[in-house]
């Protein structure tokens, strides 16, 4: 195990090697490295290897700007590449990255990923302990060695990818209240007498479900309607659907979302399977819900909030009869089967 006889060896060569840095960091530093480490790493890597590779990692956080993504793809050794990023910790970093990977065919040996709190001055590293900022810090051994120009635009890929993770996460309460918004809108129509109650509240208790836990939220944003056409207001854009991310090649695409929802304007409410692949947190077709907002003055539909996402585990396996919206097509087949 880790724990044993070969962590004792790893942290005892490497005080010796990092003598310029404080013995307090790298002790502490080796406690979260091993309470991170996978179990079968003695069998993935010699002793020799580790230290070489925690060695790299402790030189790579040593500086960091507040708010940096400091992130670096290099050449290893023995036929590997090392993934190397240091950021402030939150959700969906690693299954990230280790997607990242896989969409790419890289194969991946193992990842180590600590997180300790770390204390900085003007983003110099001085300890670590209680007091400092959570910080997740990866390094990820892949097999094969890229020439520099592939760890070069890796580098950039993975740096804005993982800017992007940072906003949807940090997102994620805009996008909620969002479809708060949404649900009022809906809600309006009823209330004004504008469509039957009953769909009223089917289609708010369809938001509602995805509120609970049902859907993670990857973007939102609001979409405008234009005399026969859409216009996507980038200023109102969340997660990956902020402006800033459209030039990543990787992003959900306008165009096949607005051509969507010009097909179904006679829907109040829609859900469907987009072909953009999530290049955030899991595998899978990004999931597409879109509520119409509420009628101008002259009774025209000004447009749409769109919420890109992903099912739930729980919202998969459960049952059709159970989910709202669902369960009325359910029942209009089992009608129309009589």
């Amino acid at each position: 195990m880790f724990r044993g006889p070969f962590f004792e060896k790893v942290k005892k060569e490497l005080l010796n090697r990092l003598k310029d840095v404080d013995g307090s960091i790298v002790e502490q530093f080796m406690e979260e490295l091993k309470k991170a480490s996978p179990p079968d790493l003695p069998e993935l890597a010699t002793v020799g290897e580790v230290l070489q590779l925690v060695e790299s990692m402790v030189s790579f956080f040593q500086k960091r700007s507040p708010g940096e993504i400091k992130v670096e793809v290099v050449p290893g050794t023995d036929d590997t590449t090392l993934v190397k990023s240091c950021m402030d910790d939150q959700i969906f970093i690693i299954d990230t990255i280790t997607l990242w990977l896989n969409n790419k065919g890289y194969e991946y040996r193992f990842v180590l990923h600590p997180i300790v709190n770390a204390i900085r001055e003007k983003g110099v590293l001085k300890g670590i302990g209680e007091g400092g900022i959570p910080e997740s810090i990866n390094l990820t051994l892949v097999e094969g060695e890229l020439c520099k120009d592939d760890c070069e635009t890796l580098s950039k890929e993975l740096k804005k990818l993982l800017s992007i993770t940072r906003d949807v996460v940090g997102d994620f309460s805009r996008m909620k209240r969002l479809m708060r918004i949404a649900i009022s809108d809906v809600e309006f129509r009823g209330e004004a007498g504008l469509m039957p109650m009953e769909e009223v509240e089917e289609i708010a208790a369809l938001l509602e479900w995805a509120l609970a836990d049902k859907f993670v939220f990857l973007g939102g944003i609001e979409v405008e309607k234009k005399g026969k056409g859409l216009k996507f207001k980038w200023d109102t854009g969340l997660g990956v659907c902020r402006k800033e991310h459209q030039d990543f090649d990787q992003a959900f695409d306008p165009e096949e979302v607005g051509e969507f929802l010009l097909q179904n304007e006679s829907s109040l409410a829609v859900a469907s399977k987009l072909d953009a692949e999530s290049t955030i947190h899991r595998a899978g077709k990004m999931d597409l819900l879109a509520v119409q907002m509420a009628p101008d003055d002259s009774g025209k539909s000004r447009g749409w909030y769109i919420f890109l996402g992903l099912l739930t585990k729980s919202a998969v396996l459960e049952k059709g009869t159970d989910v709202p919206m669902v369960r009325n097509k359910l029942k209009d087949v089992a009608r129309r089967l009589e």
